[in-house]
């Protein structure tokens, strides 16, 4: 189930919803005592009651951290208290591939290519870090 805006987890404020995967929620939060907005990741209820699941998620944090790449996310903060499982992400603005690709055939050669290459090197970094 989602958690509403205004709710709190940990030292986070949640402020609305980015999106939905087959692990967790992933919301838009401000730490209450900096004013920082982050990406914080909550697991699913369901999948939170079952500490394999729980450690998977974690460990999945742990990866991520790994890789050291401007086009890899940070993880800065775990909370494991309780229900609330959750890892908090640097928060990044903007369109996302996604959205960009369903306004149509709008994105030209160039700006395909460029961000063809930023995957394929995001991807290597992943490679290079034994992942």
């Amino acid at each position: 189930m989602a958690v509403a805006p205004g709710a709190r987890i940990g030292v986070y404020e949640i402020l609305s919803l980015i999106g939905s995967g087959g692990m967790g929620h992933v919301y838009v939060a401000e730490h209450v005592q900096l004013g920082r907005r982050v990406a914080l990741k909550r697991l699913h209820d369901e999948l939170a009651s079952q500490p394999n699941n729980v450690r998977r998620f974690f460990a999945e944090g742990r990866v991520v951290n790994r890789v050291h790449h401007p086009n890899i996310l940070e993880i800065t903060d775990f909370i494991a208290d309780g229900a609330d499982n959750c890892y908090v992400m640097e928060l990044l603005e903007g369109d996302t591939l996604a959205s960009v690709l369903k306004a149509g055939p709008t994105l030209g050669f160039e700006r395909a290519l460029g961000i063809a290459v930023q995957i394929c090197e995001a991807l290597q970094a992943v490679h290079d870090a034994g992942i």
